[in-house]
């Protein structure tokens, strides 16, 4: 069975340009994790996937930012604003000029990570 992190790799493989990290259903977070995510995160802005991290709660967010995971890194409160901030050049909030909700099928969106 493959792992969350071989399938990512996979995906970055098959020209995946953007990635949303749905953090909705994680509660808590430990240092060694944030670790890992920022070693996940850092490996795909390597390789030129946009990667942002929506709807992640206050003391994860808050752990994420000590271990410097949300450095460089598109943060927003909701999943949409995320998809649009990676497809589109305008700020978040905006329906961007594309105007669609849908992610492109060059993005990826993934809940319940960590």
């Amino acid at each position: 069975m493959m792992d969350l992190e071989d399938a990512l790799k996979e995906m970055s493989s098959e020209g995946l340009q953007g990635l949303v990290l749905d953090g909705s259903g994680i509660g808590d977070v430990d240092a060694s994790g944030a670790a890992e995510l920022g070693e996940l995160v850092e490996s795909f802005r390597d390789k030129g996937v946009k990667v942002a991290l929506a709807a992640w709660r206050g003391p994860v967010r808050d752990m994420l930012e000590r271990a410097h995971v949300l450095d460089d890194v598109t943060v927003t409160v909701r999943v949409e604003d995320a998809v649009r901030a990676l497809t589109s050049d305008e700020d978040p909030g905006s329906t961007g000029p594309r105007g669609e909700d849908a992610p492109s099928p060059a993005l990826k969106v993934l809940g319940g990570v960590a």
